[in-house]
Order: structure tokens, then sequence, then C-alpha cells
């Protein structure tokens, strides 16, 4: 019987081998497979693998980040030191915020007892300081230093996200040195955030900015709580002053009014994608 040539045969196809048989003959013969070495940096050996800046240099990084809320405190200080004791008027105004809680602490009512032209919350909060602290200047200065942080942090994380920490730290820097302590008007004075003319205005000022903040954590992580929080706020500043309410109700209903905009488009585009 004749064998068959293999010209005869004709043309035979060849057993395609998987990755994983031509690494295991490679790895047979001694020749390991070629790998992107940028696909798995955890592969590489510890002196070639890409570092992270922030792995690199930590201590640069954390002073990039601390830098400016240092110099914020610093600022803060040595205008609280060098305005000590001159934030009040004696005779215009500021008497007024202190006269009103005293009397509220002593068991009269506001609007029945003693007139009072603006929303209830100020000077209620105001009275509870002083049932908490004792009835002082003091008392009500120390509180007011505390209210005044919490709305320089505030504006310090608000101003990061829409410009970064060099904008935020000059912007904050401007409102401690210019805005917050000191007294421009020899007449009348009280024109500060730590003994101000009306309580209403600086209560409201941060319990907005906060109603504000809420709604941009809301439109970041569409948490139903923090649209929830910016509402009972922006109903708390409704107690303090009519004006003061108009321009937080409209920041934050204009942020809300976006993100509801935002997120109707991104389902608009996902049902023309589908």
């Amino acid at each position: 019987m004749a064998r068959e040539s293999p010209e005869s045969a004709g043309p035979r196809s060849r057993p395609k081998r998987s990755g994983s048989s031509i690494a295991a003959g490679s790895s047979e013969f001694g020749i390991e497979a070629h790998r992107d070495p940028m696909a798995d940096p955890a592969s590489l050996p510890s002196a070639d693998r890409p570092h992270d800046p922030s792995e690199r240099f930590p201590y640069r990084v954390a002073a990039e980040r601390w830098l400016g809320p240092v110099a914020i405190a610093t600022a803060g200080a040595a205008m609280l030191w060098r305005t000590w004791g001159t934030w009040p008027d004696p005779l215009i105004d500021f008497g007024r915020e202190l006269y009103v809680p005293w009397q509220l602490t002593a068991g009269k009512v506001l609007y029945r007892d003693i007139a009072h032209l603006n929303g209830p919350l100020s000077p209620y909060l105001n009275a509870l300081w002083f049932q908490l602290f004792g009835v002082s200047l003091r008392s009500l200065v120390l509180v007011n230093l505390a209210i005044w942080a919490l709305l320089l942090w505030m504006l310090y994380r608000i101003l990061v996200e829409i410009g970064g920490r060099f904008s935020a730290t000059v912007a904050c820097l401007a409102f401690v040195v210019v805005f917050s302590f000191a007294q421009y008007d020899q007449g009348y004075g009280n024109y500060n955030f730590i003994c101000p003319y009306s309580h209403e205005m600086t209560h409201g000022l941060v319990l907005s900015v906060a109603a504000m903040l809420c709604m941009h954590q809301y439109t970041k992580r569409r948490r139903l709580a923090y649209a929830a929080a910016a509402g009972a706020l922006l109903g708390l500043v409704f107690l303090t002053k009519a004006e003061v309410f108009l321009a937080g109700a409209a920041g934050t209903l204009t942020g809300l009014g976006l993100a509801l905009w935002t997120e109707r488009a991104g389902r608009r585009r996902i049902g023309w994608s589908t």
C-alpha cells in the first residue's frame, strides 16, 4: 500500500494554542511571556514602580493642605488680640442685643412684653446662652466667636470646591481681616461678627451658608438627607430677618433647581443611549 505524501494530503490546519499554553511553553524553555509593566504596576520591583507624589513627598502634600487653614487661623488670632474688647458700641444699637435676651431669661415674653421687629430665633437663642453660661457680655462674645469660626470653616470648604486652596485662603483672609472684627464707623460701630448690631444678620448668614453647603453636598452625593437639612436650615433663616431669608432662599433654591435639572438631563442622555 502506497504511503500518502505530505504534498498530496493537502494543507492541514495547525491547532491554535491558547495564551496559557503559550505561557506554559515559553516557561518550559526558560522564556517568560511578555507583559506590559504599566498594566500592572504592582508586579514591578519596588524601585521601578511609578510613585504617587503623595507617597514620595508626604510632608509637602500635608503642608499644601494645612498651610491655608494655619494662615487663616493665625490671622484670626492676631485680629482677635488686636481688637479685643473694642467690638460693641456701648450707646447705640448693641444694648438691645443684651437687654432683650436678659429680659427673656427673667420671664418676659417676646412681642407681648418686649417690642421686637425681627424674628424670634436670635433673641431666644441668646437667652439660651445666658441661661447656660450666665448673663454677661463675655458669654455672648464667646458664643459669637464659635459661630464665627463655624462660618469661616464653611466658607473655606465651599471656596475650595469653587476655586482651589489658594483662592479660598485669600478670600478667607480678606473676610477675617476686613469684615470680622473691625469697627470702621467711629460714630456707630457694631458692624462686626463678634458684637453685631443685629444678631439676626449674623445668625441668618450662618444658617444660609450652611443651607447652601448642604445643597452642595446633595448635588454631589444625591442623598435626600442633605436636601432635607438644607430646607430645615432655610426655615430657621425665615425666623431671623426677611431680607436675609430672601437672599438665602434665592441661593439655596437656585442650587436645588440646577441639581434637579442636571439629574433630569442625565436621565435623558441615558434614555437616548439605550
